[in-house]
């Protein structure tokens, strides 16, 4: 299945498109009018192969500093431009759970 993922942030337009195979992303593409180190390639063959859910793309991207990638975009704001439309879909769960943490 064919995914097109987009945000704007101070730093500049991200948008992602990729396949998903088995829940598995491939083909992964970053387009933008952000400014980069010129080299995205390792970024793209990192997350290709990887499970399409937040907690693993969050756990390949330890200790990669995105924004030194992808200039002044931080990993929190890569992975909410990836999942926005699955945080919009569950933010009744989303405000429970925090509401639960801060409750206790």
């Amino acid at each position: 299945s064919s995914n097109i993922k987009e945000m704007r942030f101070p730093a500049g337009k991200l948008e992602m498109h990729f396949d998903l195979v088995d829940g598995f992303i491939c083909n992964l593409k970053i387009y933008g009018d952000f400014l980069d180190d010129g080299d995205l390639s390792g970024l793209l063959n990192i997350l290709n192969g990887t499970r399409y859910d937040i907690e693993s793309i969050d756990k390949t991207l330890n200790g990669i500093d995105i924004s030194k990638i992808i200039l002044n975009i931080t990993k929190e704001q890569f992975l909410t431009c990836m999942f926005i439309n699955w945080i919009f879909k569950n933010i009744t769960l989303i405000l429970r759970w925090i509401f639960n943490i801060i409750s206790t």
